[in-house]
């Protein structure tokens, strides 16, 4: 599927390769419609941000490809979204409909990390 392009498979980025190599990797569709379709056959309220997020991740990969999405999450669950490789750049993305969800902790532990 992935090489027909209705998923991408997103990889942990980690400094250290074994974590890498052994979380798995988040699945995206493509097209946030056909992720509907088959996984509830309706918006409902619980997944907007889903399909809020497979809209950004399908943007990110359209302007700088699927090598450069990666997303983190550390063992104690610190999560982002999307980290955005580009040339020597690594940009953390944390994907809300809702500013008022948004909790910075975990970019702030990812930019101490990551300088």
């Amino acid at each position: 599927m992935e090489n027909t392009y209705i998923i991408k498979l997103v990889r942990p980025l980690s400094r250290n390769i074994r974590s890498e190599l052994f979380k798995p990797p988040k699945i995206y569709f493509y097209d946030a419609g056909l992720m509907q379709v088959l996984w509830l056959k309706g918006l409902q309220k619980e997944v907007m941000g889903n399909v809020f997020e497979t809209g950004v991740f399908a943007e990110l990969v359209k302007r700088y490809s699927h090598e450069a999405v990666f997303y983190w999450r550390t063992k104690d669950k610190k999560e982002i979204d999307f980290i955005l490789k580009i040339r020597n750049a690594i940009l953390p993305i944390e994907i809300k409909l809702n500013f008022e969800q948004f909790n910075p902790s975990a970019i702030d532990y990812f930019n101490s990390h990551y300088k």
